[in-house]
């Protein structure tokens, strides 16, 4: 719903001036950057149960930066009374490449961290539902032969 919205104020007047927002790393409380980082805290704080994330393995680098949203907001915002685990799917794209996976450094890392936020943790390498979910585009594929997942 959000996304794409821009909104900025003018320096000389109370009007907006969407041609001239800070990008995200420009500056720590520009207005995208604020908005998303409440928006995740609110949304953090009243999970329960089983969180799921889904990531992407086929991603370059790790699977969650560290200066992410999930790790600088929503991790440190559960509740450990509320939430009895985060699991994790670890997603490649249907051709691939597989870069990250359950049991890579940045995935193993992230567990660490938040085993110290006092959160059970659980990964999986694609979730075999997630995958049928991405073979809508393309079910003829080879990769979305359900008796090769």
């Amino acid at each position: 719903m959000f996304d794409g919205l821009m909104w900025c104020g003018k320096l000389s007047s109370t009007g907006m001036n969407p041609d001239s927002c800070p990008a995200w790393d420009e500056c720590d409380h520009n207005p995208i950057s604020s908005f998303w980082k409440k928006a995740s805290a609110t949304f953090a704080k009243s999970s329960c149960g089983i969180v799921k994330v889904m990531l992407n393995g086929s991603a370059d680098g790790g699977v969650a930066r560290k200066e992410s949203i999930l790790r600088t907001v929503e991790i440190p915002s559960m509740n450990q009374n509320a939430v009895s685990e985060i699991q994790f799917w670890i997603m490649d794209n249907v051709n691939g490449p597989d870069k990250n996976s359950c049991n890579t450094s940045s995935v193993l890392e992230l567990k660490q961290y938040i085993e110290e936020h006092k959160l059970a943790f659980s990964c999986v390498d694609n979730y075999t539902p997630a995958r049928f979910l991405q073979c809508m585009e393309n079910p003829l594929d080879p990769n979305c032969n359900i008796c090769k997942l």
